[in-house]
């Protein structure tokens, strides 16, 4: 196989069941120039039935089975891009899948030499739903300075919630690839394109081209009861206001994360609401205070109303 455009990474743990969609959404790709480097972690279910009968296809350069479960799927990523070929990644997570347009849409925006990561909206669906319509191509994108995208997107949460929308350029990976992210359950891929895009482009395209399965096997799910979408994050936060050169508007990066924390503390299993709190006062000690400010203050006035 001649090297082609796009190296297509497919991860899998567990995912027999969805498979099949991911794997022939990427096939049936209008966009030709790309192989397909498949993943297995250890699966328990018939995941390695499934890969096996897309051994012998002609995009598929490489599968690859782990003796031990691996513990993240970063380290997936990584294992799965030493042996690109590719010039552009596509992280295609095995429980999501993709519009037929996905690469045609995707990949022409890096014929800018500057542009890092490029990537659709998303529709996030139930494991039962179907999606019947085909997404309209409008055509219409927003093409960011890193700089500017970290300080107004990327501080106040992963504006590219999921792997499987974007691809991103393999030399600006192998700049950052050890920079923490392997080190990460949940956020690394946020840690991942933050870095990535630092002092390069990224490409916002408006198409919603990409659908996200959202399940209770999701990694997302338990992890977050761990607190680690939190702890994590913040992780991250540190390191984007150091890339941004704390130029930021503090109050709505600390508002944006109150919210945050409001919305994921009732997720939390018993006793993170402690490690999450000396965390943040670790690592964070004026959004703490802000924190702890902002939470009394709501309790007086329940107080008084009351």
């Amino acid at each position: 196989m001649l090297n082609p455009r796009v190296s297509v990474i497919v991860p899998n743990f567990n995912h027999a069941h969805y498979l099949p969609q991911r794997l022939e959404s990427i096939l049936n790709q209008s966009y030709q120039d790309f192989e397909i480097i498949l993943l297995d972690d250890c699966s328990t279910d018939n995941s390695r039935e499934i890969i096996e009968q897309y051994r012998n296809h002609q995009k598929v350069s490489h599968i690859l089975y782990n003796e031990r479960n691996g513990g993240t799927s970063y380290k997936q990523w990584y294992k799965g891009i030493e042996y690109a070929n590719g010039e552009l990644i596509w992280i295609a997570e095995s429980d999501d899948w993709c519009d037929v347009r996905f690469l045609e849409t995707v990949v022409p925006h890096f014929q800018d030499n500057k542009v890092s990561i490029s990537f659709v909206n998303t529709i996030f669906v139930s494991s039962g739903d179907k999606v019947e319509n085909t997404p309209l191509l409008t055509g219409q994108f927003f093409k960011f300075s890193g700089d500017e995208f970290i300080r107004n997107k990327m501080l106040l949460g992963n504006e590219i919630v999921n792997a499987s929308m974007a691809v991103f350029r393999k030399q600006y990976y192998w700049e950052v690839k050890d920079n923490g992210f392997l080190k990460m359950r949940l956020c690394g891929d946020w840690l991942l394109w933050v870095q990535i895009i630092y002092k390069n482009k990224i490409v916002s395209i408006e198409d919603s081209l990409n659908f996200c399965r959202r399940h209770t096997t999701n990694t997302a799910t338990k992890c977050s009861a761990l607190g680690l979408d939190f702890i994590e994050g913040v992780k991250v936060l540190k390191i984007g206001k150091k890339l941004s050169n704390n130029h930021f508007n503090r109050k709505l990066i600390y508002s944006t994360w109150l919210d945050r924390y409001y919305f994921l503390k009732e997720g939390f299993s018993k006793g993170v609401l402690i490690k999450v709190f000396i965390y943040l006062l670790s690592n964070e000690p004026l959004m703490f205070c802000y924190f702890i400010y902002k939470i009394a203050r709501a309790r007086v006035k329940r107080i008084v109303k009351n």
